[in-house]
């Protein structure tokens, strides 16, 4: 008989009003230090909230495109010694913070703003590379937040 595992992640935050939390949940997962990596559009809905009114020590990111060109540009601005990196966004956000969190060997928080594809706690990175999709091999987040508001 052949088995396959699945690998999910640990914690699974779920409710209404849950980004709310954000802080006391980054506590509860002993994250010391974070990159909050997003876009444009989701900072100002929720993102500026959180970079605005969280103690945790993080350095934030903008994601303008899903590819290998925005992972290495965050890599090569990452200052502060994270042991996590908190992806809030759509699918685009979370491929390029699973692939960033990955690459510095640590944590990836999941905080989806859609629930429109799967990539919120998949472990596989979707990119285009010569107008074509390419999937990457990541780690399964540690942690999914899902704020149903």
């Amino acid at each position: 008989m052949k088995f396959k595992t699945v690998e999910l992640p640990l914690h699974i935050y779920i409710g209404e009003g849950a980004i709310s939390h954000i802080q006391s949940i980054l506590s509860d997962l002993d994250v010391q230090n974070f990159l909050l990596i997003t876009d444009q559009i989701v900072y100002e809905i929720i993102g500026r909230n959180i970079d605005e009114n969280i103690s945790t020590p993080h350095q934030t990111f903008f994601v303008e495109t899903a590819d290998m060109n925005q992972v290495q540009k965050i890599l090569d601005e990452v200052s502060n010694g994270a042991d996590s990196v908190v992806g809030i966004g759509g699918g685009k956000v979370l491929d390029v913070s699973k692939v960033v969190a990955m690459k510095l060997n640590i944590e990836f928080i999941s905080v989806p703003t859609t629930a429109s594809h799967d990539g919120l706690a998949s472990p596989v990175a979707s990119f285009k590379k010569n107008g074509r999709p390419v999937s990457i091999p990541t780690n399964p987040p540690s942690a999914v937040l899902a704020d149903l508001e």
